[in-house]
């Protein structure tokens, strides 16, 4: 392997999560150039880590990437009140370790191992929590260099530089090395296609991610992600995707990788035309924008009868004033009667979520109270996802160039305010402070599972997994919404995902390692 690079996506201990695109549109990049590449997945569950690593390994390895944007800690136990797949698990942590010291201690066997066995690799982190290294550059000191914006091309160059023996361009940022030539997502030429290949150990009708597009074509101002631009895949480019998938896989359930699927109506009926025309039916989850939704109710009908089967409806606040200032244009009555409308006509058929952030500038106590009595006492979602306000440390150097920054972040005196700092993360305005903030997430969601009777499951993206694991629509809806489930779920559940665990590790490294034995009897 000239690369190999390690994700996960481990929200749910019990019955793990599906595959995130990012580290596979790199591999899939590397591979198309010539290179070997392998994605070890869900790696926090491998009973052998670096023990698979020493197999897999070899003196033509130049890079060990990890993936971050989905990584969360292992540490978080469940208990009735708080479950370890609320939104709090996302930002705990340090990556997949529980303290900074935990982790350093990890990346201490990882490069001994790596040292050991492939003395030319480098360490790169990688993905949307790369910037967290920042805050903390003294526990990351052993990646040797951090990768930020899109990886496929800086990740490209990195392995074509290394095998050659070069060195690449960096910069110096807090102490770490951060990769020349890495773009914004949005600047890419296209976006790209991403195969999977048996190196990637797909199991018969396993759920996949696939990119409809990248970007976003909104502005919303508490947002670290690409916005003002949607790069979309040509039609023709996803059908072969869902063609290829189907004839080698079987897959018909996916997630789609797309910051806002209905971000424009001809996209809408263009893809759903194409889902509608395949040869076999799919069923899909992905984020969608309800103010596009108002404006155009027929886009709806399109996406439920293509296969959307759960959808998550970024909502931010029901307070029109603070909505609207933070990129968020519909009015909240609007909203409001759209999402029980939803509920009436397609609830039987498609999955909602919500999400809510508390602390946004203007929106007060009070407010919060309001929106928390609503959706307590109306049937308007399946699923709550409610976080407090998150504002990344600001870099001029990087803005615009691999990351685009939120603008709470570029001009937060324009915002309201009036103390922001990182270590440990902190901010306050007016109507709040990031402490007040996290504890009225906590407590709106309880209040919200406990009014309308929610299960253990508080999310729709465990969706295409749980299909995989051979749950039907029912089943999960069912689960969601806390109705009669199976006595036995949580131990079948458990061990259908350790039977998929197996199955992949052991495929994943039979595949790896018939295809690096030529080299291996030449060195």
């Amino acid at each position: 392997m000239d690369a190999i690079f390690l994700s996960d996506a481990l929200y749910n201990r019990q019955f793990g999560h599906g595959r995130y695109i990012g580290p596979y549109a790199v591999s899939a990049n590397l591979r198309a150039h010539g290179y070997q590449s392998l994605v070890i997945d869900y790696f926090q569950s491998h009973p052998d880590l670096f023990g698979a690593l020493s197999r897999l390994l070899t003196p033509e390895t130049v890079v060990v990437g990890i993936s971050s944007t989905f990584l969360n800690p292992r540490a978080k136990t469940a208990t009735p009140n708080h479950s370890y797949d609320s939104m709090d698990v996302y930002y705990e942590g340090e990556l997949h370790a529980t303290d900074a010291a935990a982790l350093r201690l990890w990346l201490t066997e990882l490069k001994n191992t790596m040292s050991k066995f492939a003395p030319k690799a480098k360490l790169v982190l990688g993905g949307a929590k790369a910037l967290r290294a920042f805050d903390n550059p003294d526990t990351y000191a052993a990646f040797d260099y951090v990768c930020l914006g899109a990886g496929d091309d800086a990740i490209l160059s990195l392995v074509q530089t290394l095998k050659h023996g070069g060195t690449p361009e960096v910069a110096l940022h807090r102490g770490l090395h951060v990769l020349k030539g890495a773009k914004l997502k949005t600047d890419v030429d296209a976006c790209p296609d991403a195969r999977f290949s048996s190196l990637d150990a797909v199991q018969a009708h396993e759920s996949l991610p696939i990119e409809v597009s990248r970007g976003c074509a909104f502005n919303c101002k508490f947002c670290h992600y690409e916005k003002r631009t949607s790069l979309r895949k040509s039609t023709d480019l996803l059908r072969e995707e869902f063609l290829r998938n189907h004839e080698r896989f079987g897959t018909t359930n996916y997630h789609f990788t797309d910051d806002c699927f209905n971000d424009h109506p001809d996209k809408v009926r263009s893809l759903c035309e194409l889902f509608l025309n395949l040869p076999f039916e799919i069923s899909w989850v992905s984020y969608a924008r309800v103010d596009v939704a108002v404006k155009f109710p027929e886009t709806i009908r399109l996406m439920v009868d293509s296969g959307a089967r759960a959808l998550f409806w970024g909502i931010e606040s029901l307070d029109e004033i603070t909505a609207r200032r933070a990129g968020k244009g519909t009015p909240p009555d609007k909203v409001k009667k759209f999402l029980k409308d939803f509920v009436r006509d397609y609830g039987d058929r498609c999955l909602t979520a919500a999400s809510f952030i508390v602390g946004l500038p203007g929106e007060s106590r009070e407010s919060l109270m309001r929106t928390r009595d609503f959706i307590c006492d109306n049937d308007v979602m399946d699923a709550l996802a409610i976080s407090p306000l998150l504002i990344a440390s600001y870099s001029e150097r990087l803005d615009m160039k691999v990351i685009d920054y939120a603008d709470y972040a570029r001009n937060p005196a324009k915002y309201g305010f009036t103390k922001i700092s990182f270590q440990p993360h902190y901010w306050e305005h007016e109507h709040m402070n990031s402490h007040e903030a996290h504890e009225l997430t906590n407590q709106i969601f309880l209040d919200w599972r406990k009014a309308r009777g929610r299960g253990g499951l508080s999310g729709i993206w465990h969706y295409p997994h749980l299909r995989t694991l051979g749950y039907s629509h029912e089943d999960i809806a069912n689960l969601i919404r806390g109705n009669q489930l199976p006595q036995d779920f949580d131990a079948q559940s458990g061990r259908r995902f350790q039977e998929f665990l197996g199955r992949y590790f052991t495929n994943l490294e039979a595949a790896a390692l018939a295809v690096s034995k030529p080299n291996r009897r030449l060195a």
